[in-house]
């Protein structure tokens, strides 16, 4: 039952800052690996991994400390699972027993096959088409603005020049969009 560090780092710095946080926890030797580019396999983990044995926990500062991506740390997760260890991530303040790191890479694999085994994209119904290509740049007004104006100059409560500083449009938008909205409706008519 022993709990073994592991650090996953860019600099001292972050070796530094971890290692801060895995002392607290009481780890005196964490295992280090520096994220590089060309570094595919990580010695330090993998010696860490074969370390394990049912009962141990694998502490770190993070969950996202365990890889460099996501399917990484599902890989990370299956492996401890299959040593029969636990995780703990000190700052995520979550622990997973060894039960629940087998069913939560249980889970993760099944979630994985689904990307392999779904059906082609070619089978996927294609999503509907908008009736209307609206390209280019958005109203200043939304229709509702725009039918107050119209309701508000029609009554004579505001002149034109008064409801575009209201609405704070320039005077000829606002007689732009009153056109357009009457050209619109008139049209829609059958």
């Amino acid at each position: 039952m022993t709990k073994l560090g592991y650090i996953l780092a860019r600099d001292e710095i972050d070796v530094h800052s971890q290692g801060l946080d895995l002392q607290a926890a009481g780890m005196d030797e964490p295992h280090v690996d520096y994220v590089d580019n060309d570094l595919i396999e990580r010695p330090e983990l993998k010696a860490l991994l074969a370390k394990l044995i049912p009962g141990d926990t694998l502490v770190v500062t993070r969950l996202g400390h365990l890889a460099t991506s996501s399917n990484g740390a599902v890989s990370v997760i299956i492996r401890v699972a299959e040593a029969g260890a636990g995780i703990h991530a000190i700052l995520d303040e979550i622990t997973i027993s060894p039960e629940d790191v087998r069913r939560a890479s249980r889970i993760m694999e099944v979630l994985e096959s689904i990307d392999t085994t779904s059906a082609p994209v070619a089978q996927v119904a294609p999503a509907a088409k908008p009736r209307f290509n609206l390209a280019g740049r958005p109203r200043s007004l939304t229709p509702e603005q725009i039918s107050h104006a119209r309701q508000s100059i029609a009554r004579g409560e505001q002149t034109a020049s008064s409801m575009a500083r209201l609405l704070k449009v320039n005077k000829t938008t606002l007689w732009r969009a009153l056109r357009e909205e009457t050209f619109l409706s008139v049209s829609d008519i059958p």
